[in-house]
């Protein structure tokens, strides 16, 4: 799964910079896909291994959190990681 924003300058307001945390993203949620209910994933851009929160809509990441620290992801599915 790659993560990947869009037009987002305006985001970042008069600030130059990257696209990045909380202050960004405040409460934008990115969808998994439906089969990714139960599975960990590997940023392989950070290293990071993050698990979705289960939301009315299915899995979600917080985009705050999924980019944090890059403003890019490419997830990898990990089958045997068990969702917390």
């Amino acid at each position: 799964m790659i993560v990947a924003p869009r037009w987002y300058a305006t985001l970042c307001g008069a600030e130059p910079g990257l696209p990045l945390g909380r202050e960004v993203w405040a409460d934008t949620w990115i969808q998994t896909p439906p089969d990714g209910r139960h599975l960990g994933y590997e940023n392989l851009l950070t290293g990071e291994r993050l698990t979705p929160q289960e939301s009315a809509a299915g899995p979600v990441f917080a985009a705050a959190a999924l980019l944090a620290n890059f403003p890019v992801a490419l997830l990898r599915s990990l089958p045997d990681a068990p969702m917390h």
